[in-house]
């Protein structure tokens, strides 16, 4: 009877090496980790515009989402609340920010822009002086939204 329970508390308690198991609490390995056939996280993109005729290109790979702004741009100076918004499966955990620069086409001059994103997907812009501009933006953020095909 004792062998028998053994035996059973073997069995419960140890992992099966062809059989789906839930594993819990924190583990630490002390020798190399081999994971084979680990499941790749899905890529999604869309490219949506970002005012005054700028297109970016959003990349969603997990939950961390990829903006790249590259291309014609011709905003009027100051600051401006965007009709565009960021669509779902790809809008930030927490209002960003992005950094970006316009160079004057046929100048080369400089111009320092900007967005803002918001959780729920509102943009706004600011920077600019109403010349045609070159730009180039990155961003890179979290996301809570679900994936949308």
């Amino acid at each position: 009877e004792n062998i028998d329970k053994n035996f059973t508390d073997i069995n419960n308690n140890f992992s099966k090496k062809n059989e789906t198991e839930t594993i819990s609490g924190n583990k630490i390995f002390t020798g190399q980790v081999t994971i084979r056939n680990q499941k790749q996280e899905e890529v999604v993109k869309t490219n949506i515009p970002m005012g005054f005729g700028s297109l970016a290109t959003l990349t969603r790979i997990g939950n961390i989402v990829t903006l790249v702004i590259k291309g014609s741009y011709k905003p009027s100076a100051g600051y401006h609340a965007l009709t565009e918004t960021l669509p779902l499966g790809f809008r930030p955990s927490v209002d960003t920010g992005i950094a970006a620069t316009g160079m004057v086409e046929g100048q080369g001059t400089v111009i320092p822009l900007g967005w803002n994103v918001s959780s729920n997907g509102q943009m706004s812009s600011s920077g600019g002086n109403g010349s045609q501009l070159t730009v180039y933006a990155t961003a890179t953020w979290f996301t809570n939204d679900a994936v949308v095909q």
